[in-house]
């Protein structure tokens, strides 16, 4: 075996790149042993073998001598910032800790389909709204506790890089949950960030809870001195800047009120509100949709609206509810929400919901409005 291959077996046996996780300064010993493979290449380029090799070292020891080189780790008065990830295996004699009022990251359990290795494909009840199964409800809580229990190792790995003094950098907020000196285990599920878990053992922390003022707060101008411009005879000369201007006008397509509604005005807009809303949400082509609608009388418009004439050819055609649009013509913003758009082959159809008063002409330049925009975008 050539010197270099018994160097790199040599390592590999004795497993040293996984002890030096448990020294401080890896990088230093990892240069180390760079420098001493490269030194080795060099030795056996020459023609030497591995007893050649031996022998030199002998030598070396014999005669007392040093293999010097520099490492390039002088770390005085420097800061060292990193993540908890890329600290495991170093040490620090003091390490600050910030950071720590970061939530969790449990956005994944929002989505409608998720799968999971116990509850296999976890899917949501659908009927008039998406609602969780007991299976969600079981798989959240699973992956909470497992993102705790993760979050908590992480913790651990990250106070333990500091060989003399720990510094944690938080608000100081009281929120004690111990209960006999544990904290149970329904308040470790309501942990959402390494702030919270550090506010239920508040009590054991409180010998070594320091405050210290902050100026940088939302308040931070109230904590400063007020300033004077000191005063100047020195003139100011103001030239007068002339830009060409352009009258820029923007509509909107809907009625406006100008006078103060009666009781009775009141609680008809509040009625045709709750229709307005009803026919948003529900699937005209669904009969059941229909039967959870518990007024009677907003049950009743709402047959009407889809058994009519206008509707009934359009069921099943593509819909667009509540279609917001904005657009620029002529240096015209105009903006508007048509109730319901319907697709066909050949036209599209424009619903606008109103339950009285339908030949009132501002409702014509509403639609119009909506009309000229649809025949543009199509």
């Amino acid at each position: 075996m050539n010197p270099s291959k018994f160097f790199q077996e040599v390592l590999k046996v004795i497993d040293y790149d996984n002890k030096l996780l448990t020294i401080h300064n890896i990088n230093s010993f990892r240069i180390r042993a760079e420098y001493f493979y490269n030194l080795i290449k060099e030795f056996e380029s020459k023609g030497n073998n591995l007893n050649d090799f031996i022998n030199y070292l002998d030598q070396v020891f014999d005669e007392d001598d040093d293999i010097k080189f520099n490492t390039n780790t002088d770390t005085k008065n420097s800061c060292m910032i990193m993540t908890i990830h890329k600290s495991k295996g170093l040490e620090y004699p003091v390490c600050y800790y910030a950071g720590f009022t970061s939530e969790f990251n449990m956005t994944e359990l929002n989505d409608r389909i998720l799968f999971d290795n116990t509850y296999g494909l976890v899917l949501p009840k659908v009927s008039y709204y998406y609602k969780n199964t007991i299976l969600k409800i079981l798989l959240k809580r699973k992956v909470k506790q497992e993102e705790i229990g993760e979050r908590i190792r992480l913790f651990y790995v990250a106070v333990t890089r500091a060989k003399e003094k720990i510094i944690l950098v938080l608000p100081n907020e009281e929120e004690d949950t111990l209960v006999n000196g544990i904290i149970p285990d329904y308040e470790r599920e309501k942990y959402n960030s390494i702030e919270s878990l550090l506010k239920s053992i508040y009590s054991l922390l409180l010998p070594y809870i320091k405050q210290k003022e902050i100026i940088a707060t939302k308040d931070y101008k109230k904590s400063l001195k007020k300033q004077t411009i000191p005063k100047t005879n020195n003139k100011l000369t103001v030239n007068d800047l002339s830009l060409s201007s352009k009258i820029v006008e923007e509509k909107h397509y809907s009625k406006e009120h100008t006078h103060i509604s009666t009781k009775e005005e009141q609680e008809a807009m509040n009625f045709g509100t709750q229709v307005h809303e009803y026919l948003e949400q529900i699937d005209f082509s669904n009969k059941n949709d229909l039967e959870l609608i518990s007024n009677s009388k907003i049950r009743s418009r709402i047959e009407d609206f889809i058994n009519s004439d206008l509707m009934k050819p359009y069921l099943n055609k593509k819909q667009y509810k509540e279609y917001e649009f904005i657009y620029e013509e002529d240096n015209i913003i105009s903006h508007g929400i048509i109730d319901l758009l319907i697709e066909d082959i050949d036209k599209y159809v424009i619903v606008d919901y109103k339950l009285k008063n339908i030949d009132d002409s501002n409702y014509d330049k509403q639609l119009n409005g909506y009309k000229n925009y649809i025949e543009k975008k199509t």
